[in-house]
């Protein structure tokens, strides 16, 4: 259980950075896009206690290694395999996870994932 719980923080992590990579391109400001959506229909714990003093602040300090997040990321994609169950976003998010445990190694903080999936040509999240 503790890792779908988390699967489902890693992939909503996921979803919140693309969000965040397009709304800048598109000339929005991070800090406001975090403020509409956490008081939204897109609020997270993901989205209150990890992008908006964490990443958009650069601290990078929730204290969850990501290790420990990738982790637990592919244990849920090895248990919707052996439960015979289609899930495409984890397979996603269990790509996404392994890239950045590659790019920072598994003492890094799970909140600098983000810094691995784009290079500048495609975005950076301002704050990085």
């Amino acid at each position: 259980m503790k890792a779908l719980n988390n699967v489902i923080g890693a992939a909503t992590y996921c979803a919140t950075a693309e969000a965040l990579v397009i709304g800048q391109r598109f000339g929005l400001d991070p800090r406001t896009m975090i403020a509409i959506i956490n008081a939204s229909t897109g609020r997270s714990f993901v989205s209150e206690l990890v992008f908006g003093p964490e990443v958009l602040t650069g601290r990078y300090g929730t204290g969850f290694a990501l290790g420990l997040m990738a982790k637990d990321v592919r244990i849920a994609r090895s248990v919707s395999t052996a439960a015979e169950t289609d899930a495409p976003v984890i397979a996603l998010a269990d790509e996404r996870w392994a890239k950045a445990l590659g790019q920072f190694g598994p003492a890094a903080d799970q909140s600098r994932a983000h810094q691995a999936w784009w290079d500048d040509r495609l975005g950076r999240i301002k704050g990085d």
